[in-house]
């Protein structure tokens, strides 16, 4: 057959493996690369992206190293199909003991998951001359006849699978088929791969001969053996459930080896994990002389406070066909604690249920309800929008494994957790509020699904969680975002561990958020303090240098605090840097394990011109945490310009809610409503412009906030700004507080005029705050109270930032010039030298 001739002639790729892709051996196991291929489309024009594949052409290994069947051409049935075909000839007679498995990489994938199912061809082909045309012939490009005749060209489908990004896909392929090609080869007339509808994915093909097989196709099947593997060795030290374990020279021990063909011993594989399934080995000894037992020394240390597992397997001395037996059953160690450092844990179990999906056809929109979209598989994990109003569009769900404290008793939570979740993109023109929850039950994360967990009634679904705990909203792409997770909840996660069902993250309405799992980088974290109950906090320590006030300090200062003082020896120090006193966002926060009363600010944390905060606090080994030293401050070198400061207090008012505090170091965005007859909210931003006292400003400044959602159903939303003429705590200020029975307007100085919120999301919206004012505040900082807008009318339906996140902070843009006298100075040099010259 002409066919076999020219995929005999590629010269096919068959190697007998024991390891490929760190898969375990089962009996003889040999890769087939690709022996034969091509790319067929049914469009008549060539297709952008896809080389010169069209409904005439023919694409082969010889003219591309790579095929890329793009979407869909409007108006035909599928972007088009690539055949393949491995030539299993060399094993005919040979029985299949399993499933084998085709894996394929590629150049590029659209971030997506998109499905590709494979069919067997049921005519033969040859990849130099098959075309669209001359195999499936013009009945076959369009619908219905395309999905009426499809199995008269290909049979059933026998796997599929979703490639995600540009990740390696592989695909299941049924034993029988296999069987079936090994013992009739003339029944083996190749498969071929088609999309579900998008298939923005290009694929290695044969001819990429410098990438690895695994990159290039290549089938791993598994064949029967003569030989019997070893008998599955038994883990024996350390025993299950050693605790304190260190982190590398780890001795592991297993049971000695036997071999039920007397073969002798030859070599031997450990492994240690942090997750049973080993899907990622924190260590791999590879194969190793045989020895039964090892002492493992990881490339990278393993982590302190953690559960590993572990696991070992034999190879026998078989001239022929050397066998590995089965892993043996994994036990687990935990390495010793760390209580002188944060606890950071990254997630264990990180899976996504949704009732639906608003990008599925519409036919389909609600199948996803029983799918599971499991961290372990996928980097991302995006819910979109809802497709039903009893239910919410998502629900994103994590669990962080914390039975490694539970092992000892006394453990103390000793703050809130910091739950943190990076996005890849999102949609800044609806935003979504993703809002955090206990979960109330068990869920398996291997296969959870909407409908297994909260049933066939969809309207119960908020029963299965606890109550809201935090919110943020999502505007920014490429962020990391945090939310609180009470420190009880964790206290409770580790003392009763059988109640930790983990957290879910659930959008508000919208949710068109892409956020990363456990398989991208940053992966979620939750991070806490934790410490003995009986362990005695070192005494406060204090702020010795830079002294209080410091100013014209370089970029690089040394911190220096008071000696340590404490029952038990000191383990460690903790700094902190933040641009106000409150320490709500800082930005520099080091732990030190030998920094202990001095440490020099690295680069690329302090700016000129710039007031910072800075603290320390010190830790006894035994996990035992001082207070944090009160904060003092320093200035750095001022020097001459335009600069940007945000809000370091933030509040907001109402009187339609007289006692209610509005904290913008810990809200994300602010409501002014409701209104009271006709009065909104009022929001106060107060800056910090001490640095700059005595200097002068030739400019008005320019106050800027930004808004999330703007309500556009009834007229323009204006807000008008002015100077406040009295200070306000952002932490405790009420309308009662500070207004009382009084008009607000007593309140109020210079008017700096109405503007309107732009109706986008993400909308900046500025005021020209006048010179005059700004150099009052620089001549006398006694008087600046700071700044405040609030609807013109009754009208304020509008969602606006607060100083919580720094990239969408109010800030003000001041110019600064130096000193008169500095100024002067400068000039009479000027005249001496000029003189001088003359």
């Amino acid at each position: 057959m002409s066919t076999r001739m020219t995929w005999m002639a590629g010269a096919a790729a068959v190697v007998t493996a024991v390891s490929y892709m760190s898969m375990p051996a089962r009996a003889l196991e040999v890769q087939i690369g690709e022996t034969g291929s091509s790319m067929i489309m049914p469009q008549p024009a060539p297709k952008a992206y896809a080389g010169t594949s069209c409904y005439v052409s023919n694409v082969n290994p010889s003219i591309q190293t790579s095929y890329c069947l793009v979407n869909p051409v409007s108006g035909y049935p599928t972007a088009g199909l690539i055949l393949w075909y491995f030539d299993l000839s060399a094993y005919t007679g040979r029985v299949v003991t399993g499933d084998a498995q085709l894996t394929i990489g590629m150049v590029y994938g659209d971030a997506g998951a998109l499905v590709f199912r494979h069919f067997e061809c049921l005519n033969p082909w040859d990849e130099t001359v098959v075309t669209w045309e001359n195999y499936l012939g013009p009945g076959m490009t369009n619908n219905p006849a395309f999905t009426n005749n499809f199995h008269n060209y290909f049979g059933p489908e026998i796997s599929m699978a979703a490639a995600v990004g540009n990740a390696n896909v592989t695909w299941i392929m049924p034993s029988n088929v296999i069987q079936r090609w090994i013992n009739d080869p003339s029944s083996n007339r190749g498969i071929a791969m088609r999309a579900d509808w998008y298939a923005n994915k290009q694929w290695w093909n044969r001819a990429a001969t410098w990438q690895p097989l695994g990159k290039r196709p290549v089938l791993v099947v598994s064949l029967s053996s003569n030989n019997q593997k070893p008998n599955t060795p038994t883990n024996m030290t350390p025993v299950n459930g050693t605790t304190a374990m260190p982190l590398t020279g780890i001795p592991l021990t297993a049971s000695p080896f036997s071999d039920q063909n007397g073969d002798a011993f030859s070599n031997s594989q450990w492994q240690i994990s942090a997750d049973a399934s080993f899907a990622s080995p924190a260590w791999d000894s590879g194969a190793v002389a045989g020895n039964t037992n090892i002492t493992a020394t990881p490339l990278v240390p393993l982590q302190y406070s953690t559960r590993y597992y572990w696991r070992v397997r034999y190879r026998d001395g078989n001239a022929e066909e050397p066998e590995w037996s089965s892993w043996s059953a994994p036990t687990y160690f935990d390495t010793a604690l760390n209580l002188m450092q944060a606890q950071v844990r990254t997630v264990n179990e990180n899976v996504m249920i949704a009732p639906g999906r608003t990008d599925a056809p519409a036919s389909n929109r609600y199948d996803f309800a029983n799918s599971n979209l499991n961290g372990r598989v996928v980097t991302a994990m995006n819910p979109i929008n809802a497709t039903t109003n009893i239910a919410p569009a998502g629900v994103l769900m994590y669990w962080f494994d914390l039975r490694v404290f539970s092992q000892y008793s006394g453990m103390s939570v000793d703050n809130d957790g910091d739950l943190t979740v990076g996005t890849i993109w999102t949609d800044v023109n609806f935003p979504p509020n993703f809002k955090l929850y206990a979960i109330l039950q068990g869920w398996p994360a291997s296969n959870v699904t909407w409908n297994s967990f909260v049933g066939a009634d969809w309207g119960t679904w908020a029963t299965k969680f606890g109550t809201e705990l935090d919110a943020q909203l999502i505007d920014t792409s490429g962020a990391v975002y945090h939310w609180t997770v009470p420190k009880t909840m964790i206290q409770n996660w580790i003392d009763n561990p059988t109640q930790n069902f983990g957290i879910a993250l659930i959008p508000e309405a919208t949710g068109n958020s892409t956020f990363r799992t456990q398989l991208s980088s940053p992966p979620p974290t939750l991070t806490f303090d934790l410490s003995t109950t009986n362990a005695v906090p070192p005494a406060q320590p204090t702020n010795v240098s830079p002294a209080d006030g410091a100013i014209n300090l370089q970029l690089t200062p040394t911190l220096e605090s008071s000696a340590y003082s404490g029952a038990s020896p000191q383990g460690a120090a903790q700094w902190q840097i933040a641009t106000e006193p409150s320490f709500a966002a800082p930005i520099w926060d080091v732990t030190s394990t030998s920094a202990f009363t001095q440490i020099t600010v690295v680069s690329n944390v302090l700016q000129f011109s710039g007031r910072y905060y800075w603290r320390v606090r010190h830790t006894a080994i035994d996990g035992g945490k001082s207070l944090y030293s009160v904060p003092t401050k320093f200035d750095t070198e001022v020097k001459a310009g335009t600069f940007k400061r945000l809000a370091a207090q933030n509040a907001m008012i109402l009187l339609s809610q007289p006692a209610s505090n509005y904290n913008g170091g810990a809200e994300s965005t602010f409501w002014p409503m409701p209104a009271s007859n006709g009065v909104c909210g009022i929001i106060m931003c107060w800056f910090d412009l001490g640095i700059f006292s005595g200097l002068e400003t030739e400019s008005n400044a320019t106050f800027m906030v930004r808004n999330a959602f703007v309500d556009p159903n009834f007229g323009a939303i204006n807000f008008v700004c002015y100077e406040l003429l009295k200070p306000f705590n952002e932490a405790a200020e009420t309308w009662s507080s500070y207004v009382g029975g009084a008009s607000y307007t007593n309140y109020f100085g210079e008017s700096f005029g109405p503007q309107t919120l732009p109706l986008e999301f993400f909308g900046t919206t500025t005021w020209e705050i006048s010179q005059a004012l700004i150099q009052k505040w620089l001549d006398s900082p006694e008087t600046n109270f700071g700044l405040a807008i609030m609807p013109e009318t009754s009208n304020g339906n509008a969602v606006i930032h607060t100083r919580r996140n720094a990239a969408t902070s109010p800030a003000l843009l001041v110019s600064v010039v130096p000193e008169p006298a500095a100024l002067a100075l400068v000039a009479l040099g000027a005249l001496a030298m000029w003189r001088k010259r003359n």
